[in-house]
């Protein structure tokens, strides 16, 4: 009963951590070119890649299977869903923030 135990509990520990460490994805499209974290990015699509739900992850840039960039970004969890993938750019064409259609989830750059 013990040894049931223990196991019951080895796995909820691990599955208890792999959901914190959740990844998390999205896509955003470019029609002109940007910048983030010093990295410029050309005009198409790309994949959005973070972990966890919360705090200061690190988030992926990449184009098929390849990271283009990595950058520190704040999750910020919106009132309601985003209507369609927006990129927020400043005048300079640097990306400040990424939101997700059909999501509350929005990744802050830069602040």
């Amino acid at each position: 009963m013990k040894r049931i135990l223990a196991v019951a509990l080895f796995f909820t520990l691990v599955l208890g951590a792999s959901a914190l460490a959740e990844s998390k994805s999205g896509t955003m499209n470019l029609i002109d070119k940007a910048h983030l974290n010093g990295k410029e990015l050309t005009k198409g699509e790309y994949k959005v890649k973070w972990e966890g739900s919360s705090g200061d992850p690190e988030v992926s840039i990449l184009q098929g299977k390849k990271v283009l960039v990595t950058a520190t970004a704040r999750v910020e969890e919106a009132a309601e869903a985003a209507r369609q993938d927006a990129v927020i750019m400043n005048s300079d064409g640097a990306i400040v923030a990424i939101e997700f259609a059909g999501k509350k989830t929005r990744l802050v750059f830069g602040q």
